[in-house]
């Protein structure tokens, strides 16, 4: 937020109409709101003693918005100011109310915001059979359908009273084009409406007689997506808005796994899956510009997992460990660039996830138990990648490389180790403190963004951090057969640690010294700080 001095008390409009500014004395520049309703209606029926069917209908909404500015704002630009960098409110309203054109106060530089609404309506019905006391036999069909809109609206004028829209922000429909007169509430910019269609069925059987519990599912999707631009013509002169449709897509995946209990102590698991994926909406269709890309391809996973299981006999302590390989391939990334009016299309870039992961508990005596958890991945991008970059006025198609070759996959801590003593001093009263360890954090970033032959530096290493929590738990001691009732204390980071939660690596908004400082180092990074120490309460009631 920034003052505002000068007396200005111009509405502002969202949510669907015009609002009153909260305070008179200061404008936002970003302001985030979402509103995500849910509805599941849920049925089940025993068609037999072997034969039972599970279906869940659902509807689930959004509607968010982010507002940011368009056009020409005055900002903050001497070094000596404190605000630095944020709009001028005051100078801006005084612009905006000074450029009379024709009687009327034109807007150079508005807020504008950028809204994403989606309806999606679906539908998971499975049946289960049970054809031996030792078999189980599962199909299932899951449908759902999904409407996006996006669009840009005028959320305030800033002092004007109304705003005229650029060649890049014009609509094709507007009768008077870039002399359309946009007042609060209108959209400006773009407006376009993606739709996606999914069917899906799985077939699955699980198998367990003695030592043995075995599985295996087989599954199949159909996805067709759509895209329409309520600001573009088809062709030149038609009546027709721009639309572009992907044709049905499919994609399917095998899994299957085995558990062996080898005595009352141990026992082995492995699992192996493939999954031929199709892309996403963005890797079949760039609602940036409204192109189809080219030569679209599915996803490949293939996932490899065993691991071991022990306990005492006792069953105080008990510890279990596995491994995991994963492969992603085939990976397809589309970026847009309005300012070189070109899209950009990485093909074939590969992952590895591979890790090891530990748990164990331990419970001495009935008021103490202690636990461990510990996850050490290692995944890296497996080589470099070409990319197509095409013209989108031309059509020109050129290659460009991309050096990702070893380095690490970002955005997550590839060493995670979590502890916990947990004590119960009396009867229905639980405390529980517990640590978490992250280490091993790379900064995210993209693949498109290593465009520097040879630079295969990694990106920037989040420094570690430890966290702790305290949890309290009790439940009241009531007489009832009906009902619970419980009361929770909790206190995330309890010790008030200040730690960096997301990094972005040579980040080309938030980096210090842009180009002083070496690259992938922590003054060209974009960094997120976590939450300082927060308290939460309250009382559940079961019944």
């Amino acid at each position: 937020a920034a003052p505002v001095t000068v007396d200005y008390n111009g509405q502002q409009y969202y949510w669907g109409r015009t609002h009153s500014r909260k305070k008179g004395g200061y404008l936002n520049e970003v302001v985030n709101y979402s509103h995500k309703p849910q509805v599941n209606l849920n049925w089940y029926a025993t068609i037999s003693d072997e034969l039972k069917l599970t279906s869940v209908f659902y509807y689930s909404g959004v509607d968010a918005g982010s507002s940011g500015t368009l056009g020409s704002v005055q900002r903050y630009t001497p070094a000596t100011q404190r605000l630095n960098g944020n709009v001028n409110w005051d100078a801006t309203i005084t612009q905006n109310r000074g450029n009379i054109v024709g009687g009327s106060a034109r807007s150079l530089g508005i807020l504008r915001n950028s809204i994403n609404n989606q309806e999606q309506f679906g539908a998971i019905s499975k049946l289960s059979y049970d054809a031996t006391p030792d078999l189980t036999l599962t199909t299932g069909l899951d449908w759902r359908t999904a409407q996006i809109d996006h669009y840009r609206e005028v959320r305030d004028l800033l002092g004007g009273d109304y705003y005229l829209a650029s060649t890049s922000e014009d609509s094709d429909f507007w009768p008077d084009g870039t002399n359309t007169q946009l007042r609060l509430g209108d959209k400006v910019d773009y407006d376009n409406t993606n739709s996606v269609d999914w069917l899906g069925f799985f077939l699955q059987g699980q198998y367990e007689k003695g030592p043995f519990t075995a599985f295996g599912v087989y599954g199949y999707s159909m996805i067709e997506y759509s895209y329409l631009d309520h600001f573009k013509r088809a062709a030149p002169g038609s009546n027709n808005k721009l639309q572009i449709d992907s044709g049905t897509l499919d994609g399917q995946q095998v899994k299957g796994g085995v558990t062996y209990a080898i005595n009352g102590q141990w026992s082995v698991f492995t699992n192996a899956g493939w999954v031929s994926k199709a892309p996403i909406f963005d890797g079949v269709i760039n609602d940036v510009v409204g192109v189809p890309v080219p030569n679209v391809q599915n996803e490949k996973f293939n996932s490899y997992e065993a691991g071991v299981r022990w306990e005492t006999p006792n069953r105080q302590f008990n510890v279990a460990a596995s491994v995991y390989h994963t492969l992603w391939r085939n990976r397809t990334i589309t970026v847009s660039s309005e300012s070189a009016n070109t899209l950009t299309y990485l093909r074939g870039v590969d992952s590895n996830y591979s890790g090891l992961e530990i748990e164990s508990a331990y419970q001495p005596f009935r008021k103490l138990r202690l636990d461990v958890a510990a996850s050490f991945g290692d995944w890296t991008y497996q080589k470099d990648t070409q990319g197509e970059v095409f013209n989108i006025t031309t059509g020109a198609r050129t290659t460009s490389g991309y050096y990702i070759r070893d380095l690490r996959v970002g955005d997550a801590p590839q060493t995670q180790v979590a502890y916990a003593a947990t004590v119960y001093p009396v009867s229905g009263l639980s405390v529980k403190l517990q640590g978490r360890w992250y280490d091993r954090y790379w900064a995210e970033f993209s693949p498109e963004s290593r465009t520097v032959a040879g630079d295969y530096a990694q990106p920037w290493r989040v420094p570690a951090y430890t966290l702790y929590d305290l949890h309290v738990n009790y439940n009241l001691p009531l007489r009832s057969q009906r009902y619970e009732v419980a009361v929770f204390f909790h206190v995330f980071n309890l010790l008030n640690k200040q730690y960096i939660s997301d990094a972005t690596d040579e980040s080309q908004f938030e980096a210090v010294g842009l180009n002083l400082a070496a690259r992938h180092t922590a003054q060209r990074a974009e960094v997120f700080l976590g939450q300082r120490i927060t308290f939460n309460s309250g009382i559940k009631v079961s019944f």
